[in-house]
């Protein structure tokens, strides 16, 4: 199954297609990013981040994430994680967490 075959466009927003939604989550992401190699992320309100790539979904530990409401990947092909008071970058050494400021958390 690729990209298009699991996720659906729609009025305004993208959607994991829910008979390929990870097992035993809701299919509305919070936010949705396909990268350069063809792997689907999706962030959600309550289950962290997805990974969907090979055919099959993997769960992405990330420090304490577990609300992830934005997604990005910048030139270098690295992986930005939204949450509510930090953000995380991926790279080739592993997860950075920064912390947002105070005025910023939650919003």
């Amino acid at each position: 199954m690729d990209f298009d075959e699991a996720a659906n466009h729609l009025p305004g927003e993208w959607q994991v297609r829910s008979d390929s939604a990870p097992p035993g989550i809701k299919p509305r992401g919070t936010a949705l990013l396909c990268d350069q190699m063809g792997t689907m992320w999706v962030a959600y309100t309550s289950d962290g981040l997805w990974k969907w790539s090979a055919g099959k979904w993997e769960a992405i530990p990330i420090d304490t994430v577990t609300y992830a409401n934005s997604l990005g990947m910048d030139a270098k092909g690295q992986l930005y994680v939204g949450g509510t008071d930090s953000f995380w970058r991926c790279d080739h050494d592993g997860w950075h967490r920064y912390r947002l400021p105070a005025e910023l958390q939650g919003t």
